[in-house]
């Protein structure tokens, strides 16, 4: 005999003592328990490939005939809970007449799915939490229960339980096999396994009219359409027992942990709310009466749990947002709120169908159970097929939308001719062609919640998404039953007594008929009633008669459900970046590729990258207004050159156009007006000289058109739409963000831990670590630490303060713990200021006690502008010399009513400290303290993850060395990120892809684009210099820094018409900081306004001889030492207060405040500027005010022009990846709003 090998669950649970972190939050541990399974060794199964690897993850660990009859196993327990769904269909009839009791029919049909509503939400948070086996067997040994109690029971009580424990069963059935599914399979095959779980269950519930009048009309009776669940589990047993896996969702968790984190007041609620909704619309019409006071007071009751229940979940009462029972998070997002009710009409359309059609034809046609449901078929055939051809299509068309109108429009019409034809004489090829359009329909979007649903969510809420898919499918089930039924049950029972009341049938025979019992009464009445009373009867089945009244609900759902098809977003192309089995796949628990076909985010005129850069680097190079306005121009010589730089830089068809219009005007025309209509040929529209018009005046010239649709051709699209399903960030998370920090780590975190599962599947090995590239205070790295992403952080950082800063921020954030504060004394400092105290100089120290004493501070370069957090320790404000300070109370603390001496005895409090929160050690961070200077990482990664190894930091350069206690490589798989980093930092960080073998992946936002140095010198081309010198154009031109722009061999060696390379200087570089589309009409006049007053202060200076005029130089980046005029001063107002910008006095005011400490011209300043009186500064600003619009003009034009300068900068680092051989795909996309933050551009690398 052939024993096939058991896996025993210490087989499949990772070891505790590797990984004693543990998940807690539901929606990771499907993933989390599959990632556990599959990374175990297990005992092979001889009976497979025997080439298989037991280490190859690509492979499944249960092959063979095992997995063949595991398989088997899962998919019958899902057909047989797909069965008992609608199985009852048929087989009402034969119950009533069995029992009696058709006030209680609607428990027939609604009591299954409702103890499936009832504990699903309970269910689906266990198999998250416990032993997944055993809760599975749990629930197959209620199901069947349940079943052995239906198929004996005494009476209708007894059936009605019955069906309640089976339906609760059934739930631990379906959950068990979707979970199991998701566990034991690889990525790639996940998603066919589970969607097939869906298919057959769906495949149960429409076959099940079918079996059960089969067995309702045979001499077996419908008591062995419960008793065959009983076959069927016998059979499958042994291998739940013996060959399924026991899979631990949360290994080496505490059990106590585990029970505390259960939501048992909204499982209680949850439970009590739908069977009192239930109870309430049963007992109403039938037992009660509506006016009962029973009935009023059970609805009641179920409209509060209602509200407590949401109440409770909204606001965590009792539970955690991570742990509550309801997904409510996602409510906030759009399109789960609207698959959701899309997935409630799609089963309420099936199941009323499915229960009522069998009904009409047993009454009218005097049917049997089995023919009745044999007439489904064409319904359950078409349905199916539908089902199957909507879900091999969806991966093709890639919209979702579509299927959703098409469903809505079929059933919608299906409706309506069911509502407006059915009656008694309605011929049965009408209604068959009325069912076919309802499967069609039907068919159609039956699954498509459970399809599409879980990939609008981030991985970790996927399991979130389809307990709501859950929730919406069987709760349908309950609201169409109870309802459907008490609206047909008390309408055909009213109508039947108004037109029988003469003829002697009582209530129960009447109440059989409804119910499909007794349908030879029908046939009667042809006989016994006149003409007139038989047109009357059939009158209360006609159009308005019960059948039909529950119709109508059925038609207002097909309704709404086209509405929301209409409404319903597109589904990206997420053919682009996945598999069809993404598609398909319900739970699956990682992102799809993100392979990009477009790698740049160009216009839709660009359909080559490659044309696109050749295409910019000549536009770049060649024209001479865009070098101008980039880098050709400065505001500061607005006012200063002779001619005047507004004629000398603009042509005069363009001035002669901006003279007609407002700025506002102008810069709508540059930004968002649609310039297509404008660029028509003349022979369509009429030219400027037959009076052509803009906005009431001047018509744009040609070349203005042009150069217009140039920079937005060459520009990058920025459209970023947040994702429906977004989260805040949690309070202790947030601490020290403004909003706008807020929402780059929120969008950003999120975008880089879906890259890391993109990067896990495309090189099938997970990241072991992310490195964060001047993590400044961390805020984003102690997101990805933080839950629900629990990355291992290696934070760089230079500056002392901020990781200082960083670490007391981690304790709140409960990433560690707060360390004892040390009181460290130094006996040798402290004897030498002893000696000292009498002295007037300062002693000398040793090195290391002096580089102990004197804090750092970090300096701020030009234009660093680090976040302000309360957790950043500031430094202490200076005392002057002759302050002293006393202690005069020591080491004594004073509380109030000690000093003001309270007349009661104060009684003695223990103050016991509050209990710090637990820390969360699923992720972690590391920092490391050190000067990047280049993009090596290969001794900091070798260091955090082996810390064996030793460090050792030369304080000249900052270098880390690190020395290795032995020569084992290290085992680290890296992706290096940046949320802008200043400067060459990004340089760095591309760098570091092509040079550590560690490093596979890379996401780099860069910013500060003037920092960036240069590394091909100046720029040598030939155009009119239309600014003067200045010596940081030399400076930077000629620094000739490696690490500096550009960095591909492209650009390097790119041939202009009169240089070699492609070169951007610093003030071109700046520009590029410019965010014009984010400008308002109010901050638009604020820049205009402080430019303006700079360059009219720039004038003043000028005409008071503090600096000379400047001459036209001959070249920018010459030394001019010899001739200081043509050189430029160098004179810098820096940032000034807004009150500075009420009037031009006010900002002279404060501008020479800064002016005035200048070393060299600071005494210039106070004799001839601050002794200016108001009257004469205004005189300035009244003679030069004309000249503000034409500054403004030229402030546009340089704004709106350095988008291409951005978009050339970008394309380099993303050129730079392109060419080294190691990296398989790069591409550039934004990931966060351009409103919020303009710098949203993320480069994006991984490596082969």
């Amino acid at each position: 005999m052939t024993t096939i090998p058991s896996t025993p669950a210490s087989d499949i649970v990772r070891d505790t003592e590797q990984n004693t972190a543990y998940s807690t939050t539901k929606n990771q541990t499907v993933s989390q328990a599959s990632e556990d399974y599959l990374h175990q060794p297990h005992e092979k199964d001889h009976s497979s490939d025997p080439g298989a690897s037991d280490d190859d993850d690509d492979m499944r660990k249960i092959t063979g005939y095992r997995w063949f009859l595991i398989c088997a196993a899962l998919y019958l327990s899902a057909l047989m809970y797909g069965l008992d769904t609608t199985i009852t269909a048929d087989i009402q009839g034969a119950v009533i007449q069995r029992f009696g009791q058709v006030d209680q029919l609607a428990w027939i049909g609604a009591g299954f799915p409702l103890g499936s509503v009832a504990v699903i939400l309970p269910y689906g948070f266990l198999f998250t939490t416990f032993n997944m086996k055993w809760l599975y067997v749990a629930g197959i040994v209620f199901f069947q229960g349940g079943s052995a109690l239906c198929g004996g029971a005494p009476n209708m009580g007894a059936l009605i339980v019955g069906r309640v424990i089976a339906g609760a069963g059934g739930t631990g059935i379906y959950l068990g096999g979707l979970n199991h599914f998701s566990a034991m399979t690889t990525r790639n095959e996940r998603g066919a396994y589970l969607a097939g779980t869906g298919f057959v269950w769906g495949l149960g519930a429409i076959l099940g009219p079918v079996v059960g009048g089969g067995f309702s009309d045979s001499s077996a009776t419908w008591r062995w359409g419960f008793y065959i669940n009983l076959i069927i589990g016998a059979i499958t047993a042994p291998v739940y027992l013996f060959y399924l896996p026991a899979i631990h969702p949360t290994p080496g968790r505490p059990l106590q942990d585990r029970l505390l984190s259960l939501d048992y007041v909204g499982f209680v609620l949850s439970a009590a709310m739908w069977a009192t909704f239930a109870m309430g619309f049963i007992f109403a019409g039938g037992i009660w009466q509506w006016n009962d006071d029973r009935t009023i007071a059970m609805l009641v009751v179920w409209g509060v749990l209602l509200a407590l229940y949401a109440l409770q979940q909204t606001f965590c009462i009792f539970t955690t947002p991570e742990h509550r029972s309801f997904p409510g998070h996602l409510l906030k997002s759009r399109t789960q709120i609207l698959f959701y009710v899309t997935t409630t009409c799609a089963n309420t359309c099936m199941f009323f169908t499915t229960f009522y059609i069998p009904i009409y034809f047993q009454f009218t046609r005097n049917d049997s159970s089995l023919m009745a449901a044999v007439r489904l078929l064409p319904y359950l055939l078409f349905t199916i097929a539908f089902n199957l051809a909507s879900g091999s299509a969806l991966p093709k068309i890639k919209y979702y939308m579509p299927m959703c109108l098409v469903s809505g429009i079929f059933m919608t019409i299906a409706g309506a001719l069911f509502v407006g034809y059915l009656s008694p004489s309605t011929p049965t090829g009408h209604i068959y062609g009325f069912s076919i359009l309802m499967g069609v329909g039907t068919g159609i979007t039956m699954q498509l919640g459970y399809s599409v649903g879980s990939l609008k969510v981030k991985p970790t809420d996927a399991l979130s998404a389809i307990n709501l898919q859950n929730v919406a499918q069987i709760g349908a089930t309950v609201i169409c039953l109870v309802i459907a039924s008490q609206a047909f049950q008390s309408n055909a029972i009213n109508n039947l007594n108004h037109v029988l009341a003469s003829q002697g049938f009582s209530q129960s025979e009447i109440r059989s008929a409804v119910a499909g019992s007794q349908s030879t009464l029908f046939e009667q009445l042809s006989t016994i009633l006149p003409l007139d009373h038989n047109k009357n009867f059939r009158s209360c089945l006609g159009p308005m008669g019960p059948i039909s009244q529950s119709d109508i609900i059925h038609l207002y759902t097909r309704e709404l459900w086209t509405i929301l098809g209409l409404h319903l977003p597109r589904l990206y192309r997420t053919s682009l970046t996945s598999r069809i089995d993404d598609l398909f796949c319900p739970f699956h628990d990682t992102c799809p590729i993100m392979t990009i076909h477009n790698p740049l985010p160009l216009s839709d005129e660009w359909k080559d990258p490659d044309e696109y850069v050749q295409a910019l680097l000549s536009f770049a190079t060649e024209s001479v207004m865009f070098m101008n306005l980039c880098g050709g121009v400065h505001i500061l010589d607005f006012l200063t050159r002779d001619p005047d730089l507004y004629e000398s830089l603009l042509p005069q068809d363009w001035r002669s156009f901006f003279e007609h219009h407002d700025i506002h005007s102008i810069l709508q025309l540059l930004l968002r007006e649609d310039i297509g209509p404008l660029c028509e040929p003349a022979d369509t529209n009429a030219g400027p000289e037959n009076g052509r018009t803009w906005n009431g005046g001047a018509f744009p010239p040609a070349s203005l058109l042009e150069y217009i649709r140039d920079i937005r051709r060459f520009s990058f699209r920025r459209e970023f739409t947040t994702p429906e399903d977004s989260q805040p960030l949690p309070s202790h998370i947030a601490m020290g963000m403004n909003k706008k920090k807020k929402h780059e780590v929120e969008q950003f975190s999120r975008y880089v831990a879906s890259l890391s599962e993109t990067v896990n599947e495309s090189r099938g090995e997970p990241l072991s670590h992310i490195v964060d590239f001047g993590s400044g205070q961390n805020y984003l790295g102690r997101m990805l630490a933080s839950s629900p992403y629990h990355k291992h952080i290696i934070a760089i950082e230079r500056k002392h303060q901020y990781i200082s800063g960083a670490s007391r921020m981690d304790v709140h954030a409960r990433l560690a713990k707060e360390e004892k504060k040390k009181t460290m004394h130094n006996a040798k400092l402290n004897k030498l200021k002893r000696q000292c105290i009498d002295c007037t100089d300062t002693p000398e120290l040793a090195p290391e006690l002096a580089a102990s004493e004197k804090p750092e501070v970090p300096s701020l370069g030009v234009g660093s502008q680090p976040e302000v957090s309360a957790a950043v320790p500031e430094e202490p404000a200076r005392q002057d010399e002759d302050d002293t300070t006393f202690n005069m109370l020591g080491d004594m603390t004073l509380e109030a009513d000690d000093v003001l001496g309270s007349m009661y005895e104060k009684p003695h409090v223990l103050h016991v400290p509050k209990p710090r929160p637990e820390v969360d050690t699923r992720g972690t961070v590391s920092y490391i303290e050190h000067n990047i200077q280049d993009g090596y990482l290969e001794p900091i990664i070798a260091h955090v993850v082996d810390p064996k190894t030793s460090v050792e930091t030369r304080t000249s350069t900052e270098e880390v060395i690190i020395q290795p206690e032995d020569k084992k490589p290290s085992d680290a798989r890296v992706m290096v990120v940046s949320l802008h980093s200043c400067g060459n930092l990004v340089h760095h960080g591309l760098r570091s892809l092509v040079l550590n073998p560690s490093v596979v992946a890379i996401a780099m936002i860069g910013c500060c684009y003037n920092m960036v140095t240069e590394r091909l010198g100046p720029a040598t081309y030939k155009i009119p210099i239309l600014r003067s010198a200045h010596p940081r154009l030399r400076k930077t031109g000629s620094s000739w820094d490696p690490h500096g722009f550009p960095m591909s061999k492209l650009y390097e060696n790119y041939q202009a018409k009169t240089t070699t390379g492609f070169k951007l200087n610093i003030t071109a570089r700046s520009m590029a900081l410019q965010a014009p589309h984010n400008w308002g009409r109010a901050d638009s006049e604020d820049f205009f306004t402080r430019h303006f007053y700079r360059a009219l202060l720039q004038r003043v200076l000028l005409d008071r001889d503090i600096i000379p005029k400047p001459d036209v130089p001959d070249d920018l980046y010459k030394d001019h030492t010899e001739n200081p005029n043509a050189g430029g001063i160098a004179l810098i107002v820096g940032s000034l207060r807004k009150s500075a910008f009420l009037s031009f006095s006010a900002y002279v005011g404060a501008a020479t405040v800064k002016l005035s400490q200048d070393p060299v011209r600071g005494e210039l300043v106070k004799e001839r500027v601050c002794t200016m009186s108001d009257e004469e500064l205004q005189r300035y600003e009244a003679e030069y005010l004309h000249t503000r619009k034409n500054l403004s003009i030229v402030w546009s034009l340089m704004a709106f022009s350095s988008q291409v300068v951005e978009a050339a900068i970008v394309v380099d680092r993303w050129q730079f990846l392109r060419e080294h051989d190691s990296v398989k795909e790069c591409w550039v996309e934004p990931v966060f709003e351009y409103g919020q933050s303009p710098r949203n551009l993320a480069v994006i690398g991984i490596k082969k």
